[in-house]
């Protein structure tokens, strides 16, 4: 149902150009909001889907979020061969059991796998833009869980690159190239929204970020909401009324 109310999505399988990289495609799905005018530059959502999902989960995402303020492109999860991980971890989904038939895509912290993110996330970017019109200043980064995280690590990485993150669910990278670029990371606008009762985000976990974020100087918003769940509707809301408050300031 979600795809026949979406102009037709796009998929592409671009080579990597990094052998050191290991991946040989970088897989992603491109989404074009209804009613889509060629001739306005669209801000441009990259989503890091969920572990043990893939890039179609962008077709659950964006419904909630918003099907008319963006064009949006979400990266395939990286393989146990890239991050690291041992094949069997990887294949267990998120209640433990084992998929004998369907790989786990997820995201990792590990340098080797930020580069290999990193290759797959700007090949998605520049196809989005040789396909859609984009505002090349209004590129913002957003995931759930790992792959929350990995929002804010390339964020990190990339402050001057990007409009704004937000995490569900996933907490900032507590690695020490995370402040390498502090300086411009300060100006970089985040977003954080946590279910209070989520056991993987306890209070604990919550002060030590807000803490680090202190320390740094960095400007994080932090939303907590009364679920144990990563996402919830009133999360998706709320993410898609901050974007549009960084795009039009005048507006909100």
């Amino acid at each position: 149902m979600i795809r026949k109310t979406v102009k037709p999505y796009i998929r592409e399988s671009v080579p990597v150009r990094r052998p050191a990289i290991s991946p040989k495609k970088s897989d992603f799905y491109l989404f074009s909001p209804i009613h889509y005018e060629p001739k306005y530059a669209y801000p441009l959502l990259v989503w890091f889907h969920s572990p043990g999902a893939d890039e179609t989960e962008i077709f659950r995402v964006m419904p909630q979020l918003s099907l008319r303020n963006y064009v949006a492109v979400a990266p395939r999860g990286l393989t146990a061969e890239e991050t690291g991980v041992s094949q069997t971890d990887r294949c267990r989904s998120v209640d433990g059991n084992v998929g004998r038939f369907s790989a786990l895509y997820d995201w990792s912290e590990t340098d080797t796998a930020l580069d290999c993110a990193e290759v797959r996330v700007f090949e998605a970017i520049g196809r989005a833009r040789l396909r859609c019109h984009l505002a090349p200043n209004r590129v913002f980064l957003a995931g759930v869980g790992a792959g929350g995280s990995m929002a804010m690590c390339l964020g990190a990485r990339y402050p001057e690159k990007f409009a704004g993150v937000i995490s569900f669910s996933g907490g900032f990278p507590m690695l020490p190239s995370s402040l390498a670029k502090w300086g411009a990371l300060r100006h970089l606008p985040m977003m954080m929204m946590i279910g209070s009762k989520n056991p993987a985000f306890p209070p604990a976990t919550v002060s030590k970020q807000l803490r680090l974020f202190h320390t740094a100087g960095m400007s994080v918003s932090i939303r907590q909401y009364r679920t144990a769940e990563d996402t919830a509707p009133t999360m998706f809301r709320d993410a898609n009324q901050w974007i549009m408050q960084r795009i039009a300031p005048s507006a909100s």
